[in-house]
């Protein structure tokens, strides 16, 4: 089923031009119908929807667009904007992935404010070169990857230098490069389902669609973002069942954690 964007707008009780306006943006991108006009599908509306309650919560229209562009760089190829969960703290638009809240331009993780406060982190650690690698990402992709390197370096187990620094190479196309520093973390943690779900991403971009269906389940124990990936996985198998039961569980995981 496809929406026409005024029947979206009308459903999602949303001004049309602001669904143009993501268009423009690249955030969604319609198919185009049989007579040339654009359709969304249901991945564009479960981001419209997600968009208009973060409008709708405070967040004015040029941070949002802002907010989710840098979300949309910081995932991997083959995960879409519609399967990340968006909410809002102060205004500020906040990504919920694998259990941590952080904010996506800042890419700084947010804490409780009764969370008691972490120690320091000790210098030359592997954890310090992680930090040291978030926080260059932004601004030099070399560096953050070298930082992350360094980390493992210190701690080839460290989990999220391993993803991170796989997430990159991956974005970069050095596909078993990535591939080895997700499957390093899976053979430490085999449920880990961030490194599961990147692995899964990997190979659905290289049409290994039974290897990406194992990745998604596995992290579909913990990430509800893969039972979206599962159902748009088997719909395009024709697995019709099977794609309405994940995405039903993908809806469900989310209004539970709002």
């Amino acid at each position: 089923m496809t929406w026409s964007i005024s029947a979206a707008a009308e459903q999602l009780d949303w001004n049309e031009s602001r669904i143009r306006a993501l268009i423009r943006a690249g955030l969604v991108e319609p198919d185009l119908d049989e007579h040339g006009r654009m359709a969304l599908q249901l991945g564009h509306l479960v981001l419209l929807r997600a968009a208009a309650e973060l409008e709708a919560a405070g967040v004015p229209p040029r941070k949002l667009t802002q907010s989710l562009k840098a979300v949309q760089k910081l995932l991997p190829d083959g995960r879409p904007l519609s399967a990340v969960r968006l909410s809002t703290r102060n205004n500020q638009v906040v990504v919920s992935d694998g259990g941590v809240v952080f904010d996506p331009q800042s890419r700084q993780v947010l804490l409780d404010f009764d969370q008691a406060a972490s120690p320091p982190v000790p210098p030359d650690s592997a954890d310090f070169w992680y930090e040291q690698g978030l926080d260059l990402e932004d601004s030099d992709r070399a560096d953050a990857q070298a930082a992350y390197a360094r980390a493992l370096k210190r701690d080839p187990q460290h989990v999220e230098s391993n993803i991170n620094l796989g997430r990159m190479l991956q974005q970069s196309g050095q596909f078993e490069a990535a591939e080895s520093h997700y499957r390093r973390v899976l053979q430490a943690h085999p449920a880990e389902p961030i490194a599961a779900f990147n692995l899964g991403t990997l190979y659905e971009s290289q049409d290994n669609m039974s290897a990406a269906e194992s990745c998604y389940l596995i992290a579909a124990q913990d990430l509800p973002d893969a039972h979206y990936s599962l159902a748009r996985l088997y719909e395009a198998q024709g697995e019709r069942r099977l794609a309405i039961r994940h995405l039903n569980e993908f809806r469900l995981l989310n209004d539970d954690g709002r």
